[in-house]
């Protein structure tokens, strides 16, 4: 018979055979799991034709065919082969399908992670359990980490996830019972082992379970919260802006309450005659030119050059008109398309019958200017509170399209203006799912399928902040309402992110534990061996060194061996440890504090680099509270300014929760006597202020609750304090002189920022002052000018050139006007003759036109031609300014000599007769007067 030469055979003592059985049933337990797998992927296979399957396929074929010689070796006591294969098929298996299959890796590297340890600890033996855990261990992480951070291509089955959890569940299953039943025949070393890993895999997978839930629902509340904030914001900055229109279109209508009441009397004959009038007068204006005297009524009422300043005043209302009672025409900015507008909807509802109501039109695009337009009508009313007549104008809707684009947040954060049920600005349609789920949301938020992405959707209602007022009723009627939305993928990315750093702090610690238990393990178990080595040469000779026997396994050893000596040996280890413990500790420490001071010192240049390049105050505030509190990671950061009068340092910018509702209320603090902030705005000292004795009362802030430390540092400029940097914390205790040093740092920093913010701002605002008032003038000017001189222009043609003695007026010349912008029309055609409008401006201001026609049909204009009359035009306006500035000298000159003449000579008169006579004959001829008196006022006797 020959013999078993194999090395890896093992005599069959209890604990191997032990082993043996584990290691046998671990084969069958994954051959079993390994066919049912297969089958299932075969099945799969016939319904969804793709290649990750087919990989399973022959991955699973393999591993199973590799358990058949697995199990023959573990049932001939051959482990180390045995263990070999497993090891590496579960190896090749778990990071391969966690790459093919979504939703795998989590629950293979779990499983995989729990069933290595217990199999390294039970089947093999040190040396094995050495070679195995490390590749199974790794395997199980990889497996891991691939599902948390989501590669892309794998392929999403539901179900598969569900038959992997059974079958990983009923190998575990399997193994937990064979090690249950051999539990008593295992080392002492195993025991531990075993004990260890499902204490720690439970208590680890609990925690991780429970901060990825909490966590998930905190973060989705945060971004819920943030969106409604959002939505409310713009749903009252967009009625804000409605309101501010309506109310200076009201205060226009005021001005012209006695001229539509007027108007409105005029007709004779009652309303039936004042409607045959106004029907005629309909009926001429679609035919009418421009210069007609109906339209040039209109359009130059005296009325409608308050229209125009109006408009000028602000830019968005691109058209402007006035109606008496019945709906005809007073004055307009623009030609309308008709005259009468009683018979339009907006009419009729502002005039309501006599009792007036503000209109606000649809939203909707205007083919003619290219952008969304609104109209927005309101009622005229004379002393009696009777409408008298309708003002009406077309708002440009692009600062509302401005006011949503400043709702864009993120990659795929946006926010829309649902004018009705299904209706977006935009002319988009909601689904009616879409309309359902937005209808549900009210003052919450929620996710949905939102324009075919799934979303976090929050809504308000647009409105003004006093809703109760006819114009905030106005608006709130309107219906319209701001929905802000996000792609759930970027909104609860933070969760995503929470979620791995939380798994993988999971997996380090069930590493570290794994570690600590095969350290602990052999810690314990090499000193009891050796002992019992040692206890049993001694109890060979030395009968009174016998204890007592309470177990069967090392410890019962120990016990009876060596009870006093272990207590010594304890005693002495533990002393080295402390030492150890205590030196490592405060070299961990000093550590620490360096790497913190470097690190804070770091933050302050970066805050210092950020905040510096900002200029606008009201943006430098919230941004440095930001910074600050994400670098340092404090619990509040408040700013307060102090005001004019050196009296209160009043909070311009917090970060937290509860410093937004102080800024809500104007939170301020009385220099000098209220809290460690007015302390520090009259000393300008830092202060620091601890949740302990006399400082606890400034920790009853109701609005910073978690607050326990607190550090107030002076806003220094040039020697005076500005203001007071608050840091609050909420660890106890948490502030030192060394953090005092840093911050001081970063205040004076801030400081600086502040004020060359707040100087900027200064002199911006000066300059846009200087700018418009020069405007103004330039404006008022140049139609001073033009008025007093009749001046209209000059035509010139190949057949020579005169003065203009009509004003020529075309929709050309209008938009130019009006618009700034050179027109040119090309010709379509071999007989069309090309045209060019170019406004002439002087540093703005539009204050004449160039209209050129081409000299011969057919032929455009060029680049260079328009190039030319562009530069033309600018030297034009500088030219005419010249002259206008010139001729209004000369005229000042000419008054003066004028005054002069005639002052001469009345002094010259030596009684008030010829003083009189000399004045009235003076004036006269200075004037061109044909009649002037001069009458003394006669001083009326007393009754």
């Amino acid at each position: 018979m020959a013999m078993n030469t194999d090395p890896t055979r093992f005599s069959p003592s209890p604990e191997e055979r032990a082993r043996v059985k584990s290691i046998f049933w671990t084969s069958v337990a994954l051959a079993m799991a390994y066919l049912l797998g297969l089958v299932y992927s075969l099945i799969l296979a016939q319904q969804i034709q793709v290649w990750q399957i087919f990989v399973a396929i022959g991955i699973l074929a393999g591993l199973l065919l590799s358990c058949i010689p697995a199990i023959w070796w573990s049932r001939h006591e051959r482990i180390a082969r045995s263990a070999a294969v497993l090891t590496i098929g579960a190896a090749l298996l778990y990071p391969v399908l966690a790459v093919l299959f979504e939703g795998l890796g989590i629950i293979l590297g779990a499983g995989g992670l729990f069933g290595s340890m217990m199999i390294s600890s039970t089947a093999f033996d040190q040396k094995q359990s050495r070679r195995a855990l490390p590749v199974y261990i790794t395997s199980a992480i990889v497996s891991i980490l691939i599902e948390v951070f989501n590669p892309p291509g794998r392929l999403s089955l539901p179900t598969l996830q569900i038959v992997v959890a059974v079958l990983v569940a009923l190998v575990l299953g399997t193994y937990v019972t064979s090690t249950a039943r051999a539990f008593s025949s295992y080392s002492l070393r195993n025991k531990l082992i075993i004990f260890f890993t499902i204490i720690v895999i439970i208590a680890a997978a609990s925690i991780a379970s429970v901060t990825i839930t909490l966590t998930r629902n905190a973060l989705s509340d945060q971004v819920g919260v943030s969106s409604q904030a959002l939505a409310d914001r713009l749903g009252h900055e967009i009625g804000s802006y409605l309101q501010a229109q309506i109310n200076l279109l009201m205060n226009t209508a005021a001005r012209y309450q006695s001229l539509a009441a007027q108007v409105s009397s005029t007709y004779s004959g009652g309303e039936t005659s004042a409607l045959t009038i106004i029907t005629n007068r309909d009926t001429a204006w679609a035919t009418a030119s421009d210069s007609s005297p109906l339209v040039r009524n209109v359009l130059t009422h005296p009325a409608a050059e308050g229209l125009q300043e109006l408009q000028a005043l602000s830019p968005e209302n691109v058209e402007i008109f006035l109606t008496d009672k019945y709906g005809a025409l007073i004055a307009a900015t623009n030609r309308t398309s008709d005259y009468y507008q009683a018979d339009e909807a907006w009419w009729q509802a502002t005039y309501l019958g006599g009792q007036g109501a503000i209109h606000i039109g649809e939203l909707a695009y205007d083919e003619s200017s290219q952008t969304y337009a609104l109209t927005i009508a309101v009622p005229i009313y004379d002393a009696s509170h009777i409408v008298v007549g309708v003002l009406r104008t077309t708002l440009d809707a692009n600062a509302l399209i401005a006011l949503l684009e400043e709702g864009q947040f993120g990659e795929t954060g946006h926010s829309d203006l649902r004018l009705s049920e299904g209706l977006l600005l935009g002319d988009e349609t909601l689904a009616a799912d879409e309309i359902a789920a937005l209808n549900s949301i009210g003052d919450n938020y929620v996710q949905i399928n939102y324009q075919g992405a799934s979303s976090v959707v929050s809504q308000a209602r647009v409105q003004t902040h006093n809703p109760e007022s006819p114009v905030g009723l106005a608006i709130s009627q309107s219906g319209w309402q701001v929905v802000v939305h996000q792609q759930t993928s970027e909104a609860l990315k933070p969760v995503q992110t929470a979620t791995r750093t939380t798994t993988v702090v999971t997996l380090a610690v069930i590493l570290a534990a794994a570690g600590l238990a095969l350290a602990v393990s052999q810690v314990i178990a090499r000193p009891i061996l050796q002992l019992s080595e040692v206890a049993g040469r001694i109890a060979s000779g030395d009968r009174s060194a016998r204890a007592p026997v309470t177990t069967k396994d090392e410890i019962g050893d120990l016990a009876t061996i060596f009870n006093a000596m272990t207590e010594q040996v304890s005693d002495l280890l533990s002393s080295l440890e402390q030492r150890v413990s205590e030196r490592t500790a405060d070299l961990e420490v000093a550590r620490q504090q360096s790497e913190a001071r470097a690190r804070d010192l770091q933050n302050v240049g970066e805050v210092s680099s950020i905040i510096a390049r900002e200029q606008r105050l009201e943006i430098l505030l919230p941004l440095i509270t930001r910074l600050v509190s994400e670098k340092f990671n404090f619990y509040h950061i408040g700013i307060f300014l102090i005001e004019s009068t050196r009296q209160f340092a009043i909070l311009q910018a917090a970060n937290s929760e509860g410093g937004q509702r102080m800024l809500a209320r104007e939170h301020k603090l009385a220099v000098g006597q209220t809290g460690i902030v007015g302390n520090v705005a009259q000393t300008g000292k830092p202060r620091i202020a601890l949740d302990v004795g006399a400082d606890a009362v400034f920790f009853n802030n109701p609005d910073l609750p978690e607050t326990r430390s607190e550090m107030a540092l002076p806003l220094t400029v040039r020697g005076q304090i500005i203001g007071v940097l608050d840091v609050q914390s909420t660890l106890a205790g948490i502030f030192t002189e060394d953090d005092v040093a840093v911050l001081g740092i970063l205040a004076d920093q801030v400081a600086v920022a502040i004020e060359n913010a707040r100087l900027f701002g200064q002199r911006q605002q000066a300059l846009d002052e200087v700018d418009a008032l020069y405007r103004q003038y330039l404006s008022q000017e140049w139609e001073s000018f033009a008025q007093q001189d009749m001046l209209l222009g000059y035509h010139q043609s190949q057949m020579g050139g005169q003065p203009i003695a009509a004003t020529v007026d075309s929709d050309e010349i209008q938009t130019a006007m009006s618009t700034g912008k050179i027109l040119i029309v090309n010709p379509q055609d071999a007989d069309s003759t090309a045209a060019m409008t170019v406004p002439v401006r002087l540093r703005g201001q539009t204050i004449g036109v160039l209209n050129l026609m081409a000299p011969v049909s057919g032929r455009p204009w060029s680049e260079d031609e328009v190039n030319m009359v562009q530069a033309v035009s600018d030297r034009l306006a500088l030219a005419l300014e010249n002259a206008r500035l010139l001729e209004a000298t000369q005229r000042r000159a000419a008054t003066e000599r004028a005054i002069g003449d005639i002052s001469s000579k009345i002094s010259s008169s030596i009684d008030i007769e010829s003083v009189l006579r000399t004045a009235v004959e003076e004036i006269g001829r200075k004037i061109g007067a044909t009649q002037v008196v001069f009458e003394l006022k006669a001083e009326q006797s007393e009754a």
